[in-house]
Order: structure tokens, then sequence, then C-alpha cells
């Protein structure tokens, strides 16, 4: 039997190696079309009127989200002028505008907003409403990275892992990974086991790749290479 499985895990790390890890790609979020729930810290970061319109967005109160924050941005609060931008790109209460999600996007980015300088990344690095060009995706998500972003930090990675846009790098997307990971970004801790389980960056340690799959899965990244390692080698 333990040969079956040696050659089952060997077939499915030749899978993630030549499918670049599955279809990954840049994330505007941590797992995108997921409910996003701010955390306590997050919450307490927000001004009350633009938490106010974030708890009816999720609500899915969409005009009177837009309401409360164009008021906020009004008075250039660069949450609120990113949560527009949002919007706009997913389409809630509105048609989905990628131009006006990246205006607003770019006008929080002026001022420093990790999440808009995030999704300018992303725009640039998937071609919504602009050209792709990862070496731009990456300078913004370099920002926001260095902004303590968990996802920014996550693409970045997974650019230097990938060699999207800068020379491959396993040491930085080693480094990334962790800083992502050290935040509970799911992703973040899956790649950060894979780097573990082939050695990219840090030496191979079959054991601390196991631990970080399982925490993986119980952070929302519950996918079938997930489950695969953990029937396997649990």
């Amino acid at each position: 039997m333990k040969p079956i499985k040696i050659l089952l895990s060997i077939a499915v790390l030749l899978v993630l190696a030549f499918a670049g890890g599955v279809g990954w790609t840049y994330y505007d979020l941590n797992i995108r079309d997921r409910p996003w729930i701010l955390s306590n810290a997050q919450r307490e970061a927000l001004h009350a009127e633009t938490l106010a319109g974030f708890d009816a967005m999720s609500a899915g109160r969409y005009e009177e989200a837009l309401a409360i924050w164009t008021a906020r941005a009004e008075q250039n609060d660069p949450d609120a002028i990113y949560f527009i931008g949002r919007m706009h790109a997913r389409g809630q209460g509105m048609d989905r505008d990628y131009d006006k999600a990246r205006a607003y996007y770019e006008r929080a980015a002026t001022m420093d907003q990790p999440y808009a300088l995030n999704a300018l990344g992303f725009m640039h690095g998937s071609g919504k409403s602009v050209p792709v060009n990862p070496q731009t995706a990456n300078e913004f998500y370099a920002k926001s990275a260095a902004l303590g972003h968990s996802t920014a930090q996550f693409n970045l990675g997974y650019a230097y892992e990938r060699g999207i846009g800068v020379p491959i790098d396993f040491k930085k997307s080693f480094r990334l990974y962790a800083q992502a990971a050290a935040q509970n970004h799911c992703l973040g801790t899956l790649a950060l086991g894979r780097a573990y389980r082939s050695g990219r960056g840090v030496p191979e340690d079959d054991e601390r790749a196991l631990v970080l799959y399982e925490r993986s899965v119980e952070l929302g990244c519950d996918f079938w290479w997930s489950r695969y390692f953990l029937k396997w080698w649990g």
C-alpha cells in the first residue's frame, strides 16, 4: 500500500508543479467570493460611519452602504473610497464597472490604503480595466505588502515563486508566504506548507508542511489537494 501512496503523492505534486499551483492567480481578497468578515482589530480601525456602511453592505443593503460611504468619501476617508470602488468592481447594487472601480482605488491608493493598492495590483495583474502588466501589479503588491496586507504578501510571494514579472526567488516567496500565514491568510498558509514540502526557499520539512496544510483547511482553503495530502499523509 505504501508504494501506491508514494506514487499518488508524486503524481499530485507533478500536477501542482505543471499546473502552476492548480490555477492559483492573483487574489483581490483572501478567498474571493466568500463573505468578508472583519476582525475586531479591523473593525476598530474603521471610522464608525464607515463601519456602519460595511455592516449595511454585508447585509445586502447596498444603497444604504453607498450613501454612507459617499458622505465619508467627501471627507477623504480612504477606507470609504476603497469600499465604493469595491462595490463597482463587484457590481453590488449597481452594474459592474471596472473603470469606475479603478478610479476609486487609485484615489484611495494615494492615501496608502492597503486594500486599494492590492486591488490595483490585481487589476494590473489580471487585465481588469487596464492591459495586463505584471511588473506594475507587483509594484502595487509590494506597497500593499509593506503596509501589512496579507493578501498582497501572498500575491507578491506567488509572483516570486512563479517568476511573474520578477525573477524567481524562492527565499523571497517563502518570507512573504510566512508573513501572510502569520496573519492567518489561508492561501499564504497553504503556500507556506507547499514551500516546506518542496524545499523551496527553506529546508524540506514534511511534518511542518502537514501542520500548515491542516491549518490552511481550518482557515478555509479546503481544496481537493489539501484534502488529499491530509488523507494520505495524516
